[in-house]
């Protein structure tokens, strides 16, 4: 995709690699009816544990996927826009506390959608 993009968008167009908004998702996969229950941002040790790809913890494929984009990107124009920490503290972000229901799964997977790549001139 990135030498596609290197080769069929014009040099002077400002292209961005979003890189993927991580998910909280909690008790199982998100098609598995888990549920993302949490009402308050998470603490700094609670990040460490969920989203540091060393703990193993929920998000440890995507963070390793985003390392790998990001390096291939290195001698690219196009720039990373890593939208990562916004959805990693926006508990009250997700729809499932809304819905009322313990097993509610309103969780998409990610908080914060759009295409990637993006590129605008």
């Amino acid at each position: 995709m990135v030498s596609y993009i290197q080769k069929e968008v014009p040099g002077k167009t400002f292209k961005f690699w979003r890189l993927q908004s991580k998910r909280h998702f909690y008790g199982s996969e998100w098609n598995q009816n888990g549920s993302c229950l949490f009402s308050e941002a998470l603490n700094e040790n609670e990040l460490d544990l969920w989203f540091d790809p060393s703990k193993n913890g929920v998000n440890k494929e995507a963070r390793q996927i985003d390392h790998a984009i990001e390096l291939t990107l290195q001698d690219t124009d196009i720039h990373s826009l890593d939208l990562t920490h916004l959805s990693d503290y926006r508990a009250h972000a997700h729809p499932s506390i809304w819905f009322g229901k313990k097993d509610a799964n309103g969780n998409l997977g990610s908080e914060l959608h759009a295409l990637v790549p993006t590129w605008c001139s």
